[in-house]
């Protein structure tokens, strides 16, 4: 197994990794500091840069924790910029499940006009 990390970049809908977190660094990127995750796949280490998505997914995951990734397509933002979206699934037990963190009405959340 290589000791640096194959870089991945998820440029085809259904791209995925799929492997133990075992690192969060950052990369500094003009637009400021930039999380980049590494797995380890069993097979070899594989790396990536995250997104806002992936930010908010990973937060609440520990290291060990075996996690898939998969890029899923391109949306336009509110201020028309396209983005990769991702399915973000994590270990439950023994089974991948979707990020808690990735649910649009979190429980623990307000909605909208609600007092916090």
């Amino acid at each position: 197994m290589s000791i640096k990390p194959r870089f991945v970049q998820f440029d085809d809908i259904g791209d995925d990794v799929e492997g133990r977190l075992t690192a969060v660094d950052y990369v500094e990127m003009k637009t400021g500091a930039c999380p980049k995750y590494t797995l380890d796949t069993g097979e070899e280490m594989v790396s990536f840069l995250g997104t806002v998505q992936m930010v908010e997914a990973f937060s609440k995951v520990r290291y060990g924790t075996m996690v898939r990734v998969e890029y899923t397509g391109e949306v336009k933002t509110g201020q028309g910029f396209k983005v990769k979206e991702f399915n973000v699934m994590v270990e439950e037990g023994a089974e991948l499940r979707t990020a808690p963190s990735l649910d649009p009405f979190p429980e623990e959340l307000p909605l909208p006009g609600e007092p916090a």
